[in-house]
């Protein structure tokens, strides 16, 4: 039993608070250190600290390595080896997954924590049947020479987080989870909204330069003006708002959650961050997740009245999140000029630059799928579209070859093939499949957060990025144990 393995003494457990403040630090020491070669310092020095708490608390180590996916993004914020503009080199996500690895691995043959994998072969079976998939995609990338194919496949490498979890699967490690969950979504809303009150208004050119920069070149996310003086703050983390999201709409109707000041703070605080990242793909999922939600309202036969406030409430959700967004662009200090609604409705123009690089790209996707429909063309494949975004147009004219698409289950279809795509169809449905042991409120959620997953996928790819892999991970271990949810 993994229970031996626990300490008699209870451990010291990181507050959220704790959690916040070193997520706080390390977007800190980023800001004032990128491109230097004190940034890639500071990453070799966070790996070693990874390592070492691996080793000796891995649950606290894997409470990091959360927190660090919902600040991170890209997984850039520290590197090490990067050049002045913080490109090239090696991100701090992948140097502390390395640590943490090799720690862990240290950790699990003192304690002999591979019996307990021995113990749940039949559950990991599922992603071993994953890493074959990948396995494939990678040695068809080798045999027809993709170029790319390393910087396309490492991202799947972060499906071995499965193994040290399972080994930590009767540790209570929801402990270590649910602080920095909560800090890590508090850090991406507040960011999130404090760059779109900043952008959004005449602060001095300096101070503006300066985050843009530090966003752009860390990977943390893209700021460009959406219309008027309202700038579009997309960070790619932000994906993990809407399981946040969806958590407090479900528990609202089916644990009759009372929805106090606090609650509806928290609600309309996360609605505003979603709408301030303007991604449709965003929007159109969590729409949809509604819509499926309310249709199992009606044939779980609830009440009229009860259908009406699930449908009022996430409304009042959203509405609350426009007038905040809003009050940040009116509020009288260095106030900017209107341009909220000019914005929003932009988003959804079929000329907007974003829209029509991707149907430009859809084509030449099918004709890329059409060469290799069943057994893929590998990780690394390339192809060459033209993009409407003004850098491309005055680097090449427009002319963009690339190994990462939009169109992220196309993606999938283009590299792995027919049986890839459906492998990754078939790990979604089994953790769905395994939702149905829960109760009402997990399941549901469960079930409506992998939706958004696959759905936010359609447009823009995360299935194949540590971010979505991630939340799979997490939607995996609340199926097994519904008390690891971050409530």
């Amino acid at each position: 039993s993994m229970s031996e393995f626990i300490p008699a003494k209870e451990p010291y457990i990181p507050s959220s608070r704790d959690w916040f403040l070193l997520g706080a630090l390390v977007w800190g020491l980023s800001a004032l250190s990128i491109g230097t070669s004190f940034n890639g310092a500071l990453a070799i020095v966070f790996a070693v600290i990874v390592g070492i708490v691996a080793y000796v608390r891995p649950q606290a180590a894997l409470g990091w390595i959360a927190l660090e996916l919902l600040i991170g993004s890209k997984g850039g914020l520290l590197k090490w080896g990067s050049d002045a503009v913080n490109d090239g080199g090696i991100g701090l996500r992948v140097l502390q997954f390395a640590a943490f690895m090799l720690g862990w691995a240290i950790w699990a043959w003192k304690h002999r924590a591979w019996e307990q994998l021995i113990e749940q072969r039949r559950e990991l079976a599922v992603w071993g049947v994953v890493m074959l998939a990948i396995a494939h995609g990678v040695l068809r990338g080798w045999i027809l020479k993709q170029p790319f194919l390393f910087a396309d496949a490492n991202a799947w490498g972060f499906l071995a987080l499965i193994v040290p979890i399972a080994t930590m699967a009767s540790m209570k490690g929801e402990r270590w989870f649910q602080g920095a969950i909560r800090a890590g979504l508090g850090l991406l809303t507040g960011i999130t909204l404090g760059l779109f009150f900043v952008f959004s208004h005449g602060f001095p050119q300096a101070l503006t330069d300066t985050l843009y920069l530090w966003v752009r070149q860390s990977g943390l996310g893209e700021i460009t003006r959406a219309g008027g003086s309202v700038f579009r703050i997309f960070l790619q983390s932000q994906l993990f708002l809407l399981p946040a999201w969806l958590w407090i709409w479900v528990r609202s109707f089916r644990d009759h959650l009372p929805l106090g000041s606090r609650t509806w703070g928290v609600w309309i605080v996360l609605s505003a961050a979603i709408i301030a990242s303007f991604s449709r793909s965003f929007w159109v999922a969590l729409v949809l997740a509604g819509g499926v939600g309310m249709i199992l309202l009606l044939v779980s036969q609830t009440s009229l009245r009860e259908w009406g406030r699930a449908l009022l409430r996430p409304a009042l959700s959203v509405c609350g999140g426009l007038l905040l967004l809003v009050a940040l662009v009116w509020v009288p200090v260095w106030r900017g000029s209107a341009g909220l609604s000019s914005a929003l409705s932009a988003r959804f123009a079929s000329g907007e630059a974003a829209v029509s690089s991707r149907w430009n790209l859809l084509p030449v996707l099918r004709e890329g799928i059409a060469r290799h429909p069943v057994l893929g063309s590998g990780f690394g494949a390339t192809l060459t579209y033209t993009s409407q975004d003004p850098r491309v147009v005055q680097a090449t004219g427009g002319q963009y070859t690339t190994y990462a698409f939009e169109w992220g289950w196309l993606d999938l279809w283009y590299k792995l093939g027919v049986f890839g795509v459906a492998v990754v169809l078939w790990w979604l449905v089994v953790i769905a499949v395994r939702a149905r042991a829960l109760g009402e409120t997990e399941r549901l959620w469960i079930w409506l957060s992998l939706l958004t997953l696959a759905t936010v996928h359609i447009f823009t790819p995360y299935l194949n990025h540590p971010l979505g892999i991630g939340l799979l991970l997490w939607l995996w271990m609340v199926s097994e144990n519904p008390h690891k949810a971050s409530k």
